[in-house]
């Protein structure tokens, strides 16, 4: 148990002032670190159940995704700690959490009401009340909880004036809502912005072809431009 807590521990680190194995991975404590990582793979690797090797068993799913994040961590820190350039001071392993993902998919379900499954306009709707609040918020029901603390917000977008904020909403005038929702389909976003939305719109466009019988339509979906 001891050693199966402290792999979460490790594997959760989101603060880079934690301590023990909370603490983040830094090229001081790397090797720490991998010694470990080493330690509880070779732990995981003499589990048997029913006297049958945990690795060849129907019950190895946990103990495989164990050792391939042991692996995978300790070979990412080791990249972005030792680049050559915008080498990074610590390395936090929630930064690769899917949590931000779940978050995300639980703010679009809780625009849709009782409708958690948008189709598309409702998920445009969706994204837009999103990017006018400029910030993601999870209900507290959802599948995981987000940071206690404040964190930079997933999606963000600014206006040329200023930054639009929940306090400062009900100043703003019906000509700059309309220039906001029109510089909507303008907006440069990152590459994690863009792989969350393209999981969802493929998600959503996969539904649709199963509905749609007009070829001219489905090509319009399927084409990559």
């Amino acid at each position: 148990i001891r050693v199966i807590d402290r792999l979460f521990d490790t594997m959760n680190t989101r603060n880079g002032f934690g301590t023990g194995f909370k603490s983040p991975m830094t090229i001081n404590n790397l090797k720490l670190v991998k010694q470990f990582f080493d330690d509880s793979i070779t732990y995981i690797s003499g589990l048997k159940m029913n006297d049958i090797n945990i690795f060849v068993h129907s019950r190895s799913t946990f103990a495989l995704g164990f050792v391939i994040n042991c692996q995978s961590f300790y070979n990412l820190a080791h990249d972005l700690l030792y680049k050559k350039v915008n080498a990074l001071r610590y390395f936090l392993a929630y930064k690769c959490s899917q949590d931000h993902l779940e978050l995300f998919f639980s703010c679009i379900r809780g625009r849709g009401g009782w409708n958690d499954n948008p189709n598309v306009l409702q998920f445009k709707w969706a994204l837009r009340q999103l990017l006018f609040r400029n910030s993601v918020r999870a209900s507290f029901n959802a599948n995981c909880l987000g940071d206690t603390y404040e964190v930079p917000a997933i999606l963000k977008f600014r206006t040329p004036k200023r930054t639009i904020h929940d306090d400062n909403c009900i100043n703003i005038n019906e000509e700059e809502l309309q220039a906001l929702s029109n510089s909507i389909d303008n907006v440069n976003l990152s590459f994690l912005q863009q792989n969350i939305l393209y999981y969802i719109t493929g998600s959503i466009i996969r539904t649709l072809l199963t509905e749609i019988h007009c070829h001219h339509c489905i090509n319009i979906l399927i084409e990559r431009n």
